[in-house]
């Protein structure tokens, strides 16, 4: 049987984009979801010293990424994300 594909738990849409999968909640849009950014760009977090690691990156409908701000997003502990594409 295959890998889990649906209603996954954060840490496992976070263990499927380390992998390099895209993630998404239902009801997103079809062309909106996030993956991680390893592109090895120099990263800077919010005190200026250097992160290590990937960003968690959104997708827009529109097409344009930013970074996810997840600070007090309620996603975190929701259990409906899904594999994007």
């Amino acid at each position: 049987m295959g890998a889990k594909t649906d209603e996954l738990t954060f840490g496992e849409a976070l263990s499927a984009m380390k992998q390099g999968a895209m993630v998404r909640r239902k009801g997103w849009a079809e062309d909106s979801y996030l993956f991680l950014d390893n592109s090895g760009d120099a990263r800077y977090d919010a005190q200026g010293q250097h992160a290590h690691g990937g960003v968690i990156t959104f997708r827009y409908p529109d097409g344009h990424i930013a970074p996810w701000a997840i600070r007090d997003d309620p996603s975190l502990l929701a259990t409906d994300w899904e594999i994007a594409g």
